[in-house]
């Protein structure tokens, strides 16, 4: 055999395989892409409207699956399948309507005037409309009109139906006829043979193959049914990711027409069971998705961020991205990740906002999105952040110096520099320097505080710095002292006016004088002065020398707090001195006016807040006033002390204090008249603010089904 025989006994074969496999190729792709006008012959009963995934068609004439897309025509005698996670809605043309779910299998076929459908496997749900549809199903004819049917096969290759509208009738074969009402379930063998029996439950929400958007990989959810048999009492909810609901993977539980159960990502399949005559039954099953909602981007701050805030900046900016056009937004800035605590929910139009948070802490925000019809069109997952406020180290503290050792008896004074920036201070006295056992704080303007202290021992301090609005704006460091008397106790007690009582004397002429006592603890030869202050610190003190004996009537002309105290100097050696604690006086000067009578809060009621807050205090108008003074303190039970919190005058019969801690307050207004001369001070009410944290502001935005 020569070359050239050689060549043409291997080149020829490979040719021809070539072509043969060609040839094949292009009848795939030719029935991959077939158009209309090849089938045309063939008679369209309808349109293919949804498709979700992998739905496939097959003609009678043709051994290949053709992919359907949304809007592809059905003809008669076409079959229709669909794989996992897949889905397909065909209209028909009289009126019908198809759900086709996941791993299902139908024919479909025009008979006459009739639309029939051959049910193979799977699961689907009809719509009849005005037409009749005609269903094969296990070697039976299903016939129904104006009716909404649900039929499925099982493991067990039985098929049940379901009527969930309306009714339909069943042919067998041996042309026996059942009617199935819309409360009974029918179930029918391969053989024909069929099992009817009531249906006690009717599933409500959520909707078959609804879809939950949620940041979150795992949420309880809400299930609903309905009893449609009064003898059934108990009902077994189940939820599981296998339609075939194992045991080992089924989460089920005893329930009355509704539960909450956990759905994790993904795909979830549900149902409801009952018993009747020792044998148990289910409802339909349905499908629910659980995915996660990326519409909305959460930009900044980003997740786990520290925000850091110096004095001149007092509010967050929050920015993110939205995939939807949205009309509005809504921001919710909450102390936990549950967002069950929310302390901030603003509506913006833009996707940036400002907040100011209300302390120093750590954080939770997110963001939802709204269409121009108010729907919910997207939401972020929670994004966590810290916010840490700089201060500077200010005011300079003056004494005592750190780590003075305190011997006297006396009140110890405490001193600070003046911030100009600041309008008032707050200090802070602790047993510990993490300063969490507080011993007293008090709020003032004055840059001093007169500490009449109860048990000698270490204790710490540190001062505040606080602007117009009680935002701190400075924090000084943290000194330690120790007190330590080593003499019994002062040598002069005083006695009246009582420390912190208000004395209130009618404008005339001339004015009743206030009465200041005290007695002698030990023999003091001599006079005595008596120092009177509008400041803590005495230094522009008015002082009445050369008192004789332990009292004095001194006529005063304006309302304000005064610090007094009495000083005494051996005559025969000045370097021997005493001096006794600092009491305050609060000095009224009151006219005609009757005192406002108070509306709300109410006396010895209680205020459950979910976290510190304002409260409004009200008090009905009073006759000739022009404007009334209002004060607020906190009262110790123990002690029976106040500490000034709020000190106003205001037109108005209404005002809301600042954010108030938990613990015992009272208040009291007084009218004033033209010329800002003070009435009497009425009825003294008080109240407690209690933290209940069940009262925290629930969760504003259920998980999203569409």
């Amino acid at each position: 055999m020569n070359d050239h025989l050689k060549n043409f006994l291997i080149v020829v074969p490979v040719l021809l395989i070539g072509l043969y496999a060609g040839l094949h190729l292009w009848e795939d792709y030719s029935i991959e892409n077939s158009s209309d006008d090849e089938v045309e012959d063939e008679v369209n009963i309808g349109i293919v409207s949804t498709v979700s995934e992998n739905i496939k068609r097959k003609s009678s004439s043709s051994l290949y699956w053709v992919r359907v897309e949304p809007g592809d025509k059905v003809f008669s005698k076409d079959s229709i399948r669909s794989g996992g996670n897949s889905f397909a809605t065909i209209q028909l043309f009289n009126s019908s309507e198809i759900d086709l779910n996941e791993n299902s299998l139908i024919t479909l076929e025009e008979v006459g005037q009739e639309m029939s459908v051959n049910f193979k496997a799977g699961d689907i749900q009809t719509k009849s409309g005005n037409s009749k549809l005609s269903i094969q199903v296990n070697n039976s004819t299903l016939q129904s009109q104006n009716s909404e049917l649900k039929l499925k096969t099982g493991a067990d290759k039985k098929a049940e139906i379901i009527v969930q509208k309306g009714m339909a009738t069943l042919k067998g074969q041996d042309n026996k006829i059942t009617q199935i009402a819309k409360e009974n379930i029918l179930k029918i063998d391969e053989k024909g043979l069929t099992e009817s029996f009531q249906l006690a439950v009717a599933l409500n929400t959520p909707q078959d193959r609804a879809i939950v958007l949620d940041e979150r990989d795992e949420i309880k959810y809400p299930f609903t049914w309905a009893i449609l048999n009064e003898n059934v009492k108990n009902q077994i909810f189940e939820l599981s990711p296998s339609a075939q609901f194992p045991k080992d993977k089924t989460y089920a539980k005893f329930a009355q027409r509704a539960i909450s159960a956990p759905i994790k990502k993904g795909i979830t399949y549900w149902r409801v069971g009952w018993k009747s005559n020792d044998k148990i039954y289910y409802s339909e099953t349905r499908r629910l998705t659980l995915k996660e909602d990326k519409r909305i981007q959460l930009i900044e701050p980003a997740h786990q961020t520290v925000v850091q805030l110096s004095p001149n900046q007092n509010s967050v900016e929050f920015t993110w991205k939205s995939d939807e056009k949205a009309k509005l937004f809504v921001i919710e800035i909450s102390k936990n990740k549950e967002f069950t605590q929310l302390l901030n929910t603003e509506t913006v139009t833009k996707n940036t906002f400002n907040i100011k948070p209300q302390s120093e802490g750590t954080y939770w925000w997110r963001v939802q999105a709204f269409s121009d019809a108010n729907e919910v069109i997207g939401k972020s997952a929670g994004s966590q952040f810290t916010v840490k406020k700089i201060l500077p180290q200010l005011p300079i503290l003056k004494s005592p110096a750190n780590g003075t050792l305190w011997t006297l008896s006396d009140p110890l004074l405490f001193e600070w520099q003046p911030m100009p920036e600041a309008k008032s201070y707050r200090i802070k006295i602790t047993l510990d320097s993490s300063q969490k056992n507080i011993l007293q704080t008090n709020m003032q303007a004055a840059t001093s505080y007169l500490w009449r202290w109860s048990q000698p021992g270490i204790f710490y301090w540190n001062v505040e710095a606080l602007n117009e609005k009680n935002e701190p704006i400075g924090q000084s460091l943290i000194y330690k002292n120790q007190i330590s008397p080593t003499v019994l106790g002062p040598a002069i007690t005083l006695l009246t006016p009582d420390n912190q009582s208000t004395v209130t004397r009618e404008r005339r002429d001339p004015i009743d004088p206030v009465v200041f006592t005290w007695k002698l603890e030990k023999p003091l030869k001599g006079n005595f002065t008596l120092a009177i202050s509008e400041t803590a610190d005495f230094k522009q003190a008015l002082k009445k020398d050369n008192i004789e004996g332990t009292r004095y009537a001194l006529r005063m002309s304006t309302s304000a707090n005064y610090y007094w105290k009495i000083l005494w100097a051996d005559p025969n050696d000045p370097t021997k001195k005493e001096e006794s604690a600092t009491f305050v006086i609060k000095f009224r000067l009151s006219s005609k006016l009757p005192s406002p009578q108070l509306v709300e809060p109410i006396h010895e009621t209680t205020k459950y807040v979910a976290d510190k807050q304002e409260q409004d205090f009200r008090w009905y108008k009073s006759k000739d006033a022009e404007s009334y003074h209002i004060v607020l303190e906190r009262y110790n039970p123990n002690t029976k002390e106040t500490i000034p919190v709020m000190d106003r005058i205001t037109k108005g019969t209404h005002i809301k204090s600042p954010p108030l801690e938990p613990g015992t307050y009272q208040w009291s207004v007084s009218s004033l008249d033209k010329e800002n001369i003070e009435g009497p001070t009425g009825e003294v009410r008080k109240f407690t603010v209690e933290i209940k944290k069940e009262l925290s502001a629930p969760k504003l935005n259920a998980p999203m089904v569409k």
